[in-house]
């Protein structure tokens, strides 16, 4: 790592913009991990770059660490595989580690496979791995954002099985030493509920970082409450709603609790609003810490609600409204999704 920088926003998926921890400069990086990593990328935070191996690159950085909690945690989701290769792999599989028995990069017919493991004995296993940065009082939670792809790749895993092949998810939880993994069912309700019903294998493995950059295994077998994503047919509990007042800079978060069709209840809100389900937790259950969170991050709350949004009464449930303040998304998103962990307290 070759430069470190306190982190400043996060304009688009692939850019992070940070500031140099000695000189000041700004850096301007390259993000290689798609995710929302909302518990990372807040302005608290020292992230760590590496110059761009591509010297023509139009960004002069990449993005490969964070400092969080004391721990130094890898944000390059690429580099799961690696560490299965290396690392993992040859524990769970020892009697084909010194082989060629394991093979990565595979086709099998239109899809391609992390892995493939031809066990004699038996018929071969796919392997599919999966990057998991969110931990939280001591929950593992994938994914932090939609993943279409990973639900395409279990499809593709339980087609497979259809073939007579094994299967199996690896997810490479990067830190935290998780007492247990569950599916994120307020990120992507439909891949949480196709968790929570696959036969495809599904195995959790926790891993801790050196400071010298090796990776070391912290839980072969961190265990799993795949049911979690039943949640995904709850069609009650909690929403958060990003607001801008209409002709101005100024943005506000409303939150209240739902009875009835959470896609119903989106819909009435119209496109200025991001909506984020809390599937199956009641408005009280996170009411408190959400009250605690909003105070801690300096917002206002609404003496009413903001100009747009007057009457807004859903199965009988009001919004209750907070005035985040006159700055960028950037700024506030990472603390509107700090709720989530008040709702992984409770799980």
């Amino acid at each position: 790592m070759e430069r470190a920088g306190i982190f400043e926003s996060r304009p688009h998926r692939f850019l992070v913009l940070a500031r140099d921890e000695f000189t000041g400069e700004e850096i301007r990086a390259h993000c290689p991990n798609p995710g929302r990593m909302s518990e990372f990328l807040t302005p608290e935070h020292t992230l760590y770059f590496q110059k761009a191996l591509n010297p023509s690159s139009v960004l002069p950085y990449s993005l490969v660490a964070v400092d969080y909690k004391g721990s130094l945690v890898p944000l390059r989701s690429s580099l799961a595989n690696t560490v299965a290769q290396d690392v993992i792999l040859p524990s769970l599989f020892p009697t084909f580690h010194s082989s060629k028995s394991i093979r990565s990069e595979v086709r099998v017919g239109n899809s391609r496979f992390d892995f493939v493991i031809d066990r004699p004995s038996e018929t071969p296993l796919a392997i599919e791995v999966k990057s998991c940065s969110l931990v939280e009082e001591g929950v593992a939670l994938f994914p932090d954002a939609p993943s279409s792809r990973a639900l395409k790749h279990l499809r593709e895993l339980e087609k497979l099985q259809t073939l007579g092949w094994g299967a199996m998810i690896l997810l490479v939880i990067s830190h935290g030493s998780p007492r247990v993994f569950r599916p994120l069912v307020h990120a992507d309700p439909e891949l949480a509920l196709a968790l929570a019903r696959t036969t495809v294998e599904v195995r959790a493995v926790s891993i801790h970082w050196s400071r010298r950059g090796r990776a070391e295994i912290d839980n072969l077998q961190v265990p799993l409450d795949l049911g979690f994503g039943e949640l995904a047919l709850e069609q009650t509990g909690t929403v958060f709603v990003r607001h801008q007042e209409p002709g101005t800079n100024s943005w506000w978060i409303g939150y209240g609790g739902v009875e009835g069709d959470f896609r119903k209840w989106s819909r009435s809100l119209g496109t200025g609003a991001g909506i984020r389900q809390v599937f199956g937790q009641e408005l009280s259950s996170v009411q408190e810490e959400f009250e605690s969170v909003a105070s801690r991050a300096g917002w206002e709350r609404g003496k009413s609600p903001p100009r747009g949004h007057e009457k807004y009464r859903r199965g009988g449930k009001e919004l209750y409204w907070w005035r985040v303040g006159d700055f960028p998304p950037e700024y506030y998103r990472p603390y509107l999704d700090l709720v989530f962990r008040c709702i992984v307290r409770r799980l």
